[in-house]
């Protein structure tokens, strides 16, 4: 899965990092991220100091373990995530083997990122338990929400776009069959707009709430 983590660079738009020491880094993030946890307490966060990244993760498995990339279906599921995720306007990160990349950032508008990254994992839990169905398949699909604010520049946004792709493949390797998991910080921010269920204290996104 470690190969996956070098596809997020083109998509965020981060660029080229400027030099900057590791300790220097350290200090400012641990400052922005105290002055963040306070105003994120009650609400969803703002951009003020970096870009609100939002990744789902989407892996494919039976129950012998991951999907071969060699089925000859596989690309017919990722030709219909791809309508679901340009649907929404999010962007495709890339595929792995049996895992599929998603993530999105708005620079003006923060919170959609993660609530639009959100939308779409359930539009694709439920296409993809169509297409299992239709084709009799004896497989199921594992999912992963994180979200987290990236410094736009700097060591930082390497580091912490790392952290977060890393993390969320995490939460979706160890999903419950066919359960959108959620990180405990996706799942504060989401739980205003979303209905999520704690399973074993783990936070699974099971719909949105109506308006």
């Amino acid at each position: 899965m470690g190969a996956s983590v070098e596809l997020y660079g083109a998509l965020v738009g981060i660029g080229t990092c400027t030099a900057a020491s590791a300790a220097c880094w350290r200090w400012k993030a641990s400052r922005r991220r105290e002055v963040e946890a306070k105003q994120l307490e009650d609400s969803l966060p703002t951009s003020r100091d970096g870009l609100l990244l939002a990744a789902l993760v989407v892996e494919i498995w039976t129950d012998k373990g991951p999907v071969s990339s060699k089925e000859p279906w596989l690309g017919d599921l990722w030709v219909l995530l791809d309508a679901i995720v340009s649907r929404h306007m999010l962007k495709k990160v890339g595929t792995y083997q049996n895992t599929y990349m998603v993530a999105s950032t708005d620079q003006r508008i923060a919170e959609e990122a993660l609530i639009l990254t959100a939308t779409t994992s359930l539009g694709i839990r439920d296409a993809i338990h169509m297409f299992i169905a239709s084709r009799d398949l004896n497989i199921h699909a594992r999912y992963g929400v994180h979200a987290d604010i990236i410094p736009t520049v700097g060591l930082g946004s390497t580091i912490a776009l790392s952290q977060l792709w890393n993390e969320t493949m995490e939460i979706a390797e160890g999903a419950r069959p066919n359960a959108i998991e959620l990180s405990k910080t996706a799942a504060e921010w989401l739980g205003p707009q979303f209905n999520i269920e704690q399973l074993d204290e783990r936070p699974v996104l099971q719909a949105r709430r109506s308006a």
